[in-house]
């Protein structure tokens, strides 16, 4: 996966992300807001070459997103390959 590429998944993460704010409980959306603002730290973390720190919060924020039901596996799978 290029820099790009980690940019481009993560920028379309937090779009859904922020659309999702709206239907989210008060738990939820204290969560979702966190996974939001960890996108963005993210993309900072591949942007300043800590590839390897980038991937392991792409991967936190995968599992999160799955798990929210946002993104399904093959969804997740199909992004990680570009």
């Amino acid at each position: 996966m290029t820099q790009d590429q980690f940019v481009e998944i993560l920028e379309n993460y937090e779009y859904t992300l922020v659309q999702n704010l709206v239907d989210c409980v008060p738990f939820e959306r204290s969560f979702t807001d966190h996974l939001k603002k960890t996108c963005l730290k993210a993309i900072d973390l591949m942007k300043s070459g800590k590839t390897e720190e980038a991937m392991r919060w792409l991967g936190f924020i995968q599992g999160a997103m799955w798990r929210m039901g946002l993104r399904t596996i093959e969804e997740l799978r199909d992004d990680n390959r570009g």
